[in-house]
């Protein structure tokens, strides 16, 4: 005998189910490339912190230079390695994307609590990256890398919430996001846009001097 028709996933919830797994495919690349960046980053700390004047790998040149980047009071704002903070989390995103992928369904506040977290953790990546553009004058590859996936991150994590409805806001409106958004893929417009301006800020404020 075939199950209750009750029992059956409706046609929307499989269409839920359906847009959300490239999600937590994306969401499960960007962490593990931000938390190897994290990793790299907290191992190049440990070297500088016994000897400073250490040449890094991705030290390239005086614009491209991770050392003068981790020599910033902004590198380390709770006295240790912001790196350290970078890979608990990432860790963190993995586990809640293997869990999506193997068919895991996150209850709706933890799927809000988690979009909070990584907006938070998107503006930090955003704000260390205008210290590092503007005020010190110099970019670390990693850090680069960490600033891309978590904005990729940040947009993936409220397409999710938007999937989920885990948003606070009126049920209408979040059917409108989905319909309107999700659905044709704005969000992921405004993440080419985002991703582009970062680039167009990096060309445009140091030019050749990257590769010079």
């Amino acid at each position: 005998m075939s199950e209750p028709v009750a029992n059956q996933p409706s046609s929307t919830q499989a269409a839920a189910q359906h847009r959300r797994w490239p999600v937590f495919l994306v969401l499960l690349i960007v962490s593990v490339l931000g938390f190897v960046a994290s990793f790299v980053l907290s191992i190049e700390s440990l070297q500088l912190a016994k000897n400073p004047d250490a040449a890094l790998a991705c030290n390239l040149n005086a614009t491209v230079n991770c050392a003068t980047v981790a020599k910033h009071p902004s590198a380390s704002l709770l006295g240790f390695p912001n790196s350290f903070i970078g890979i608990a989390a990432e860790a963190v995103m993995i586990t809640i994307a293997l869990l999506g992928l193997f068919g895991g369904r996150l209850p709706k506040k933890f799927t809000l609590l988690m979009a909070i977290g990584v907006t938070a953790g998107w503006l930090f990546a955003l704000w260390l990256f205008i210290i590092s553009a503007f005020v010190i004058g110099a970019l670390c590859p990693w850090c680069l890398v960490i600033t891309s996936t978590m904005t990729i991150m940040w947009v993936m994590t409220l397409r999710l919430a938007s999937i989920d409805q885990a948003l606070p806001l009126p049920k209408k409106i979040q059917q409108v996001l989905v319909q309107k958004i999700v659905k044709p893929g704005l969000d992921i417009v405004v993440l080419v846009a985002l991703l582009t301006t970062l680039a167009a800020i990096i060309i445009v404020k140091y030019g050749d001097a990257l590769f010079r």
